[in-house]
């Protein structure tokens, strides 16, 4: 039992392996070079199928050749049933086939063990021995925007790669490449494909160390077809179908799109344009069946589909042969249509005559009449027709037919009078405009005839323009003494005359028998409005003129209906700054009558010309300008008035404004006197002149210099007589306020009986020597320079006894010495009177004098505030016994002192303390500066004598 079992299995074990050694087998290896694709086909021979359980398994590798490297690697399941019959597999490789060799092999795998892999079926590619240059592939690609495509570059044998570009539009980009084979380098130009290329393509070159430099490839970039609403019409004779093209694809030439429609390719257009239309031939009567666009390039295709019914499609055909039959007013147009079967149908045409459209309906429609043409007129038309039943679309226009209408009579001219004297004037008509002379005109018929003799003189001119507007046409006249005059114009040309035109001749009227009203213009133009005349019948003419200029040369005219009073004249030849004048008539039965007259300026400019002839004069104290005013035909604009600038040098001082348009002349009052610079402008309302400037001194006048004088005089001379009358009136005030009363000495009344009884011998008072005395600024500085020079009391013989020597010059601090000294009592019989030294005294840089009550001053320093002065010191011998202080009672005989002080006694020092310190001249009471004097204000009360001449002038106290 058990060998039969082993018997079974190893034959299942033989049959096993012989199924998976035995049988498998590669048939065929096709390349597609085109599309990059490997075909294989294989076949298993076994017939075990019965035999086989579970699933079985192909293997497939590519490899490249050369390297022996696996490309690809597949496995495919075969159902049991499928096993032994032929398989097919197809694999697309990345890079084209010609880049380097591919081999295939194939082996089958079932439960885990797998048959040996069949034999390399190979494709050689371009990189063996046998071919010898280099190359790049794939050749002209396309392919769409993002799209990836591998390019190889196969060198030379024996060769090396340098670089390979890719070129897209105006730049180039170098490549990184991957070496495939010995020969072959492939490189991915997936990132650079993201726009549509040029009509040329997008080229690789590729170059390396090879007496061929380089060698190269194209990719073209677009897209498929996109093509869109498929719509067929007819014309009867055929039918076409248009669609709209959509998307662009990007490609020409080999790549370009094809059209076929029902199968049939349709015609290209000759121009190189894109197909957007197809014809197809009709065959019998329009019927509805269905048309079928197909449109096809090498990146893909669309088909669009169209089922209409050709009679609601009618696409007529142009009309054509078109002709007229012309006259003045009115023509008739015919046209041929092309097509039979058009005959038949109710139509509908559009007629473009120059730039207006006209409709006409009508069976078969193939003639028209034109109407209400203009004479003498070149016109062009065009004509399209369709279908008025079940309208769909115009035909194409016909070609244009120009054709020009014959003449006829004129319209009556516009006619003019004006009058430059009372029996002289101008006939003025305006030109015929082409629409309404109807014709070239040959001249013009004037006609002037009176009313009260019945004369007519008639006469054929050509319109003369001697000057003024070229669309004006003049002829002058004069006039005798037979009353009014009617002129009548007529325009002549090839078809006869025009309506006769005529006008009564004004009567002359100057502006002196008018008032001209002022009018300002606007935008180029005047707004005038008037009364309304009382017997107006036939509208208003407004006349107008440049005012200086020569009037036969510019004047126009315009006639404004009845019921209006008012129009604005806007005219081109209207110049800013030049006035205008304006007349407006009334047209009635008897002639134009003039309602109004007015001037005025379309835009006012600054006046052209300075005013003339200042002239600057002094009148006294006003100064007086004169000048010119400015002519008419230069002012340029109203004149407001006038600037006055006045300088004085380059400062301007003051501006005064002259109001009066008339003024010619102006005074300046209260003008400092002085030099000044006097401009004077006249304005407009568009600006100031240039300005004219005169110069003038302005001084003050003789007179006024006496009177000034003389009024100074007497202002002072009233001055000082009022101040003495005032002192004098006020005398005691001022008595009281300069010179008070001071008390008189007095003695005690014992004074004198006291020393008698006392037999006190009475003083004897002798004359005291003086002494010149010299003060200088610092008496701290200079105390030893001050000298004092003593003589006798005569004056004469000096005090020392000792006469043998010089005279002798001792200090202040000498004297003070010398006069603290004991009185020697030899000499008290000759030196015993009581005096004061008489001083003359110099001062250098004086002070006003101030009065001390005390004599009292700090011994032995002179304070540096202490006004330096004369002193007064007593006799050198006084007889002993004497008070030092001494009060005096009773009158002393007018005698007035500032002060009354004891002298200081030796031992405090006062007689060197009163050294320093001035005294009077006529007293000898000492001058000090005592502080306690001082009021609170710092100022010392003035105690000061009182001068010499006042004290004679004021009364004498008694």
């Amino acid at each position: 039992m058990h060998s039969w079992q082993l018997l079974a299995l190893l034959v299942v074990l033989r049959i096993q392996e012989n199924y998976c050694t035995d049988g498998l087998r590669v048939m065929k290896v096709d390349p597609d070079w085109t599309l990059q694709r490997i075909s294989v086909t294989w076949r298993d021979d076994l017939d075990f199928t019965k035999n086989i359980n579970g699933k079985l398994h192909y293997e497939i590798e590519v490899l490249h050749t050369e390297t022996n490297h696996v490309q690809h690697h597949e496995a495919i399941e075969v159902r049991p049933d499928q096993v032994g019959r032929v398989h097919h597999w197809n694999w697309t490789s990345p890079i084209p086939l010609e880049c380097t060799s591919h081999s295939v092999r194939v082996r089958s795998q079932h439960q885990g063990r797998s048959s040996p892999w069949t034999p390399l079926q190979t494709i050689p590619g371009k990189d063996i021995s046998t071919h010898k240059d280099m190359q790049v592939f794939p050749k002209d690609r396309v392919i769409t925007p993002g799209s990836s495509l591998m390019f190889c570059c196969i060198l030379r044998e024996g060769h090396e790669l340098r670089t390979i570009d890719y070129d897209v539009g105006d730049k180039s980009i170098q490549l990184n490449a991957t070496q495939i084979s010995n020969r072959t380098y492939a490189v991915d130009t997936m990132k650079y494909n993201q726009e549509p290329s040029k009509s040329a393509g997008n080229d690789v070159v590729c170059s390396g160390t090879t007496s061929v430099k380089y060698e190269g490839a194209t990719v073209f970039v677009g897209y498929p077809p996109d093509d869109q609403n498929l719509v067929c019409e007819t014309d009867l004779v055929s039918v076409e179908c248009q669609w709209n093209q959509g998307r662009p694809t990007y490609l020409q030439g080999e790549r370009r799109t094809l059209y076929t429609l029902n199968g049939r390719t349709c015609k290209e257009a000759e121009s190189g344009e894109p197909v957007r239309h197809c014809k197809w031939t009709m065959n019998g009567e329009p019927e509805e069946m269905t048309w079928t666009l197909t449109a096809k390039n090498p990146l893909g295709s669309v088909e669009l589909t169209d089922t209409p019914h050709l009679m609601h499609r009618l696409h007529l055909q142009a009309p054509s042969e078109v002709a007229t039959e012309v006259h003045a007013r009115n023509a008739t147009v015919k046209w041929k249509l092309n097509v039979t079967e058009y005959q038949k149908l109710p139509l509908v045409c559009q007629l473009q005559l120059n730039s207006s459209m006209e409709h006409y309906t009508g069976k078969g429609l193939s003639l028209v009449l034109l109407k209400d043409l203009l004479p003498d007129e070149t016109y062009s038309l065009k004509v399209r027709c369709g279908s008025d039943q079940n309208f769909w679309k115009w035909s194409s226009w016909s070609s244009v037919h120009v054709f020009h209408t014959k003449e006829d009579c004129p319209n009556a001219p516009d006619v003019w009078i004006h009058m430059d004297s009372n029996h002289t004037g101008l006939i003025m008509w305006k030109r015929l405009s082409k629409s309404e002379s109807h014709g070239r005109i040959l001249g013009y018929e004037v006609t002037l005839r009176s009313s009260m003799k019945r004369e007519t003189e008639k006469s054929t001119v050509a319109c003369t323009v001697d000057c003024g507007p070229p669309d004006h046409c003049s002829a002058p006249f004069r006039l005798g003494d037979s009353g009014d005059r009617i002129v009548t114009v007529k325009a002549l040309n090839s078809a006869g005359s025009s309506p006769p035109a005529s006008i009564t001749i004004p009567r002359l009227v100057s502006d002196d028998e008018v008032t001209v009203l002022l009018v300002s213009g606007s935008s180029g133009g005047f707004d005038l409005s008037w009364h309304p005349g009382a017997s107006v019948t036939c509208g208003y003419i407004v006349e107008w003129y440049p005012t200086h200029i020569r009037r036969n040369c510019s004047i126009n005219w315009m006639k404004v209906p009845t019921g209006n009073t008012s129009t604005r004249i806007q005219s081109g030849t209207f110049e800013p700054g030049e006035r205008y004048s304006f007349s407006i008539y009334a047209c009635t039965p008897g002639g134009p009558e003039l309602l109004a007259r007015m001037q005025g300026y379309a835009k006012e400019l600054a006046p052209a010309e300075a005013v003339k002839n200042l002239m600057v004069e002094q009148h006294g104290s006003k100064v007086l300008l004169q000048w010119e005013g400015i002519p008419l035909e230069k002012q340029n604009g109203f004149i407001q008035g006038y600037f006055v600038y006045i300088k004085n040098g380059s400062h301007l001082i003051s501006t005064e404004n002259i109001t009066e348009a008339d003024a010619k002349s102006y005074t300046l009052r209260n003008l400092p006197y002085g030099v000044y610079d006097i401009t004077v402008k006249a304005y407009t309302l568009g600006g100031e002149d240039k300005g004219a400037t005169a110069s003038i001194k302005f001084d003050p006048p003789t007179d006024w210099l006496i009177l000034v004088s003389c009024t100074a005089s007497a202002a002072l001379t009233f001055i000082l007589i009022l101040i003495i009358v005032s002192c004098y009136w006020k005398r005691k005030w001022v008595n009281e306020k300069i010179y008070p009363e001071i008390p008189k000495p007095k003695l005690p009344d014992d004074f004198f009986k006291s020393q008698g009884l006392l037999g006190i011998r009475t003083l004897d008072v002798n004359p005291c020597p003086y002494s010149k005395v010299h003060v200088m600024e610092d008496p701290l500085d200079k105390l030893g320079d001050v000298i004092l020079v003593e003589e006798g009391g005569d004056g004469h013989h000096p005090i020392d006894t000792d006469t043998s020597g010089p005279i002798v010059l001792k200090s202040y601090s000498q004297l003070g010495n010398d006069l603290q000294k004991p009185f020697n009592s030899s000499s008290d019989s000759s030196s015993s009177s009581y005096c004061s030294i008489r001083t003359d005294v110099t001062y250098t840089s004086l002070q006003s004098p101030t009065v001390y009550s005390s004599l009292s001053s700090p011994q032995g320093t002179l304070p540096s505030d202490v006004y330096k002065s004369q002193e007064t010191v007593p006799c050198p011998r006084q007889p002993q016994g004497v008070p030092h202080v001494l009060h005096l009672h009773g009158d002393s005989g007018g005698y007035r002192p500032q002060s009354t002080q004891p002298p200081s006694s030796p031992e405090t020092g006062g007689l060197d303390s009163s050294m320093s310190s001035p005294t009077s001249v006529s007293s000898f009471t000492l001058l000090l500066r005592n502080p306690a004097l001082e009021n609170a204000s710092g100022r010392t009360p003035n105690l000061s004598p009182s001068p010499a001449w006042l004290q004679n002038l004021l009364p004498h106290k008694q």
